[in-house]
This record gives C-alpha cells, structure tokens and sequence, in this order.
C-alpha cells in the first residue's frame, strides 16, 4: 500500500471520532501535504460554544511502529522462493505448512507511543503559523498496538498520556488507530494534561506476536493460534556485523 493510501485510510478509521470531538465535518481532499490531511468543522461540537463557526482542523499522520519490525514484515521480496515454493506445496500437493510465513516478537514499551509521536514536536510550529487551523492534531497508528486489550486501556494508554503531557506535546491532541482491530482513541490532549505519573501496573511488560499466515487451502481447516506457536518460514534478517 502506498504511503498516501495508507494515510487515508487511517483517517477513515479515525472519522467516527473526529466527528464525536468536533462536530459534522467534511475532509478536505486537497490537502496532503504539511499537514497530511484536514477536515473542515461545518457543525462544531456543543463544547466549541454557541455561536462559533466553521473551522479548518490540521492532521499530521505518523505510525508508531518500528521500522526494522516494518521492513520485516512488510517486505515481499525477502524471502520470495521460500513463500512460492511454500505455495505451490499446498496447491499442487496438498502439503500444508505448520509455520509462520513470518514472525515478529515486539516489546511494547511504557513510551512505545510516545517514542513514535514525539518525533513530529517540531512539525507543530509551523503548522500553527499558516494560521490556517483552528486546531492541529497528530493522529497516529499502528499494525501492533491494539485498542481493545486490557494492557492498552489499563497501562499504554495513561502512560503515554502522561509522557507527552510531561513533554509539553505541542499539538492540541494525539488520536492513536490500529490497522487490524479495536476503535481508535485519544490518547492525550494539550489542554487537559496528565502530569501525575500512572500507578504501576501488572500490565507493564507487553508483547505482541505478529505474524504472516501460511497458504491455506480452501475447505480445510486450520488451527492459526498453534501455527503461530511455531518458528517462521522467513526469518529475521540478521544485522551484519560491525567492521
């Protein structure tokens, strides 16, 4: 998927909660670049006031994610013959595979959020100098961190509120999506900062497999969890050691 396909897509994730922060808006399809997007407020949501109007909303969009873990999972050309030949087993013998095309083991960490985020300070300034926006918020989004699991919405979610607040983030919010499940969210907001520090949590100390399912042939049956337990067909890349 190409970089601009990607971004519109994770603003029509994001569109039922833009439109619960903001009011009825329309997105503005000519604008792309810095910022990467923006909606066009024409019904402001009650908390803006009585008689404001419309208003222009800058987004900048960014994912969170690693980029060795995306070029991993993301690369089609590593690894090619293994996944053909891998392929033409199943369709032309029946042989099934009992692994992972790939897979990856990710340390989410307290500030992994904010270690994405904060990256794009210095885009703020900028920005909010055109005087083009009423606001100008960072939505930002993942192929890893889900939104609906107990870790995210007990721990990733008040510490990253809380390192960015401690940052002073610039932007008046930070709305975070996942590509694969869960309702996007915001995660901080300027003008209501978290600056006390979030109690610890056993939820501290995340992991998540991402994988690349096998070729499955059409009328068998599958037990994904106990293939994803296995070793992947494609392997990591191995750094190359240091001259």
């Amino acid at each position: 998927m190409k970089k601009r396909e990607l971004e519109e897509l994770v603003l029509k994730l994001a569109e039922p909660l833009l439109e619960l922060l903001y009011g009825k808006f329309t997105v503005d399809p000519a604008q792309t670049d810095r910022p990467d997007a923006a909606i066009t407020v024409h019904k402001p949501h009650k908390r803006f006031g009585c008689k404001v109007g419309p208003f222009r909303v800058g987004i900048e969009i960014t994912t969170v994610d690693k980029g060795r873990d995306l070029a991993y999972l993301n690369d089609e050309k590593y690894g090619r013959d293994m996944v053909i030949a891998q392929t033409m087993a199943a369709l032309e013998n029946d042989v099934d595979s009992d692994k992972p095309t790939k897979k990856a083991e990710i340390e989410i960490t307290d500030s992994y959020i904010y270690d994405g985020v904060i990256r794009k300070k210095d885009k703020y300034q900028g920005y909010f100098e055109s005087g083009t926006y009423r606001e100008i918020i960072l939505l930002c989004f993942s192929d890893v961190v889900t939104t609906d699991t107990a870790f995210f919405r007990k721990h990733l979610w008040h510490c990253t509120s809380h390192l960015l607040s401690k940052a002073q983030f610039p932007f008046d919010a930070v709305v975070f999506a996942n590509l694969r499940r869960g309702h996007p969210v915001r995660v901080y907001r300027k003008s209501d900062p978290l600056l006390v520090p979030p109690v610890l949590s056993r939820q501290a100390g995340h992991t998540e497999t991402i994988g690349h399912g096998p070729t499955m042939r059409v009328g068998q049956k599958y037990n994904l969890n106990e293939i994803m337990l296995n070793a992947p067909l494609i392997a990591p890349r191995q750094p190359k050691p240091a001259k």
